[in-house]
């Protein structure tokens, strides 16, 4: 597969500098800086500079680089009548073209894409991988089809590329991935080709993303080892888990790793620690308590050890979208592996990720076999994909409701542990997976009530703020949404495509109304 530089790597000693000065409050800043001259230049010119101090290095890195901006406020409301007109608005905005780069430096980090791509908003200037699936909720709901096409479009130009869809489109995300829904994302095709057609353009993408996670060898129909994926039961398919290729401090996330390792001396502890870290960045739930061994305390993290609900749900849906193509097109060995591979993954996620006791799914801690306590949203995602049986779908409600229902939509998990991804924040994917996980099994009051009270909270925050914000607090709803490395950022690609998804589906306001109650949660 391709092999691509990182700016660690294209200019290493020029990286290290910039990040040990913390010349920029947002680690992200200069590894997304665009570069002015060739990276050799550049080194050149630093071995040349002796007496080295933090100025010194500013100004090199102004003169050599495009930084962009640490705070960009592109995605504020702008005098636009109503929330649906301010989303509609905002796909615009978020539309970037990748320029050619015949050298392959022009862009920095950037990876090229074939086709026009959408950003999420805020400090993320790149296509990111799992926002895309929530961002396409609302893009069908607006009619823009060819910004869904170009999306998908862009993701199997990833997957031939590279054997996997980055993190998002950065050579420093090229270790990773994230929460794999590129086989969902398909589904939208459906009204402009059909199933047949789909899986001939796009077929040979779907085997290159199972094969990245679960190393499955399509002419040998053997699993073969991977390191995303762990035999529990060698009679049975593997678990999947999130994984990073590397183990040393994420480059846009440098300085924060670097403090959180600080306390750990031995270098093999250090390793596995930043391993842990990126691999919570692949689930896209960074950071969360839910991989943290004692529930609480970053220092804890062991995301490598845990099979995730989600992760194995999303790869049963992979699994069952290649049986699909496989009875289209008769390949009866494909038709008889995936049959089976379909019985035993619904098998083991009721069995092995149910939990008796917390009448709920929960993760799996492999390295030390046992269920992971923890009530969190991702329990929704076996509703989601109609795995779970009627009677956990009907007891996961009654745990959900209890647990994490609040006032402005679901919880993340229960705990408020300060990271981003626990209490007291809620986030739109997640809404999402839970209403229509529950929808899936008429349990329509609930889902119902998850919907209007996320609706009601984001239409509240607009019409105060005149922005859609990444994340909220649905548990003290006249509060902002806090914790985590960074602010809350504003734009937001899937708060925008599941807004509108979610009202399509309620109604709670029409175009001509949505801005004139300000005063809608109280009502």
């Amino acid at each position: 597969m391709t092999t691509v530089l990182s700016p660690a790597d294209l200019y290493p000693e020029l990286f290290f500098e910039v990040q040990n000065y913390h010349l920029f409050s947002d680690s992200k800043t200069f590894v997304d800086a665009v570069l002015l001259r060739h990276p050799d230049l550049i080194n050149a010119e630093l071995a040349t500079i002796k007496k080295r101090d933090r100025e010194k290095i500013l100004d090199f890195v102004k003169r050599n680089f495009d930084i962009p901006k640490e705070h960009e406020d592109y995605f504020c409301y702008h005098g636009r009548q109503s929330i649906i007109s301010q989303i509609e608005f905002l796909w615009g905005t978020m539309v970037r073209r990748s320029r050619p780069q015949p050298l392959g430096y022009e862009s920095g980090s950037l990876l090229y894409l074939p086709r026009p791509y959408l950003v999420p908003g805020g400090r993320f200037r790149e296509c990111y991988y799992w926002d895309s699936y929530f961002t396409i909720l609302g893009l069908e709901k607006s009619g823009r089809f060819d910004l869904i096409f170009n999306l998908i479009e862009n993701f199997a130009y990833l997957l031939r590329k590279f054997g996997f869809i980055p993190n998002g489109n950065r050579s420093y995300y090229l270790s990773r991935s994230q929460p794999p829904f590129f086989s969902l994302m398909l589904r939208f095709l459906g009204t402009k080709m059909t199933a047949k057609e789909i899986f001939s353009v796009y077929g040979d993408a779907l085997k290159i993303e199972y094969s990245y996670w679960t190393g499955f060898n399509f002419e040998s129909l053997a699993y073969q080892p991977c390191e995303r994926a762990v035999f529990f039961d060698k009679r049975l398919p593997p678990l999947v888990r999130y994984w990073d290729t590397k183990d040393t401090p994420r480059e846009e996330g440098y300085f924060e790793d670097l403090n959180h390792a600080e306390p750990l001396k031995d270098q093999a502890a250090r390793a596995q620690f930043f391993r842990d870290i990126r691999a919570a960045c692949a689930s896209g739930w960074d950071f969360s308590s839910r991989w943290f061994k004692d529930g609480m305390n970053f220092s804890t993290i062991n995301t490598t050890c845990i099979a995730p609900i989600d992760l194995n749900c999303l790869i049963f849906n992979l699994e069952r979208a290649l049986l699909e193509m496989a009875t289209l097109f008769k390949d009866q060995k494909l038709v008889d592996h995936f049959k089976r591979i379909k019985t035993d993954r619904i098998k083991t996620i009721r069995k092995l990720f149910w939990s008796e006791q917390a009448e709920c799914f929960v993760d799996y801690n492999f390295s030390d076999p046992k269920q992971i306590s923890g009530i969190t949203a991702a329990a929704c995602f076996p509703l989601f994909f109609k795995i779970a049986t009627e009677r956990q779908a009907q007891k996961s409600a009654i745990t959900i409701e209890k647990k994490l229902l609040r006032d402005g939509g679901l919880l993340t998990t229960e705990v408020y542990s300060g990271q981003q991804w626990d209490a007291p924040n809620g986030w739109a994917p997640l809404q999402w997976i839970a209403v229509a996980g529950f929808e899936n099994y008429g349990i329509f009051k609930l889902a119902e009530t998850i919907a209007l009270r996320w609706l009601k909270l984001n239409l509240k925050i607009f019409n105060s703020q005149g922005k859609l914000l990444e994340k909220y607090n649905v548990v003290d709803i006249n509060s902002p949404a806090g914790g985590g490395e960074y602010p809350n950022q504003d734009g937001f690609g899937w708060t925008n495509g599941v807004f509108l998804a979610l009202n399509s589906k309620y109604n709670l306001i029409s175009e001509a109304d949505s801005n004139k109650d300000t005063n809608v949660l109280s009502n």
